[in-house]
């Protein structure tokens, strides 16, 4: 996910970035998990969550997380460079700063948390067998995104943003001048690229309802996923 692609989430309040050759599947531990996955009672985890996974092999101690760490530059206000690392700190240069300068040992990081339900793209290489051995296969991919999305705000919560995305594999930090690879939730380290995994985020203005972990939604599931 772009940072116009969360623009667009933003303003739309979704953004959808997946082919039609796409093939989405989630493996599940536990037969009961996956027999409630199928008629439509769907546990959503949250990025905070997935950082404190049991599973040291699974788990991404920076999942949804944005750092940025500052090197010396001086400027003018309109100067590319020095207002760049300035919004990348967190603050804003006024329209007359001469002679400004941000030192080194800067540094910010920008949490992102959501609701979030990931699968693995099989049409790009992803082994899904090798996660769980119970296995749902998406028919419908963006219907279900949308059913959920639906729920979510029948029981009253209202979404800041929603996105359905491939994630990229990269350095979750920069420096400098450097550009991020992707949005915090939608980037992970590389020793997970092989997982070729997809997400569907859904971000609540109010965050505290994030505060569990996890939610239960339940939604019609006929049409999104595959018959056996």
């Amino acid at each position: 996910m772009t940072r116009q692609s969360l623009e667009a989430a933003q303003a739309a309040g979704y953004a959808i970035r997946l082919p039609a050759r796409a093939r989405l599947a989630r493996a599940l531990g536990q037969q009961d998990h996956y027999f409630q996955f199928r008629t439509g009672r769907i546990r959503l985890s949250t990025l905070a969550a997935c950082r404190t996974m049991e599973d040291v092999t699974r788990r991404d101690e920076h999942e949804g997380q944005d750092h940025h760490f500052g090197t010396p530059v001086s400027g003018d206000s309109g100067d590319a460079a020095l207002e760049y690392q300035a919004s990348r700190l967190g603050f804003a240069l006024g329209p007359d700063c001469t002679n400004f300068t941000i030192s080194g040992g800067w540094q910010k990081t920008t949490d992102v948390d959501g609701w979030v339900l990931c699968f693995h793209d099989e049409a790009q290489g992803a082994k899904v067998d090798s996660y769980g051995k119970h296995v749902v296969r998406l028919r419908n991919p963006v219907g279900l995104f949308h059913r959920i999305r639906h729920q979510l705000q029948r029981e009253g919560i209202t979404l800041q943003w929603s996105a359905l995305c491939y994630v990229k594999y990269g350095r979750q930090h920069t420096v400098g001048l450097e550009r991020p690879i992707g949005v915090p939730g939608f980037v992970k380290a590389p020793r997970f690229e092989p997982d070729r995994e997809v997400r569907m985020v859904w971000v609540p203005e109010d965050r505290t309802l994030l505060a569990p972990g996890f939610r239960f939604v339940q939604v019609l599931a006929s049409g999104c996923i595959e018959s056996n």
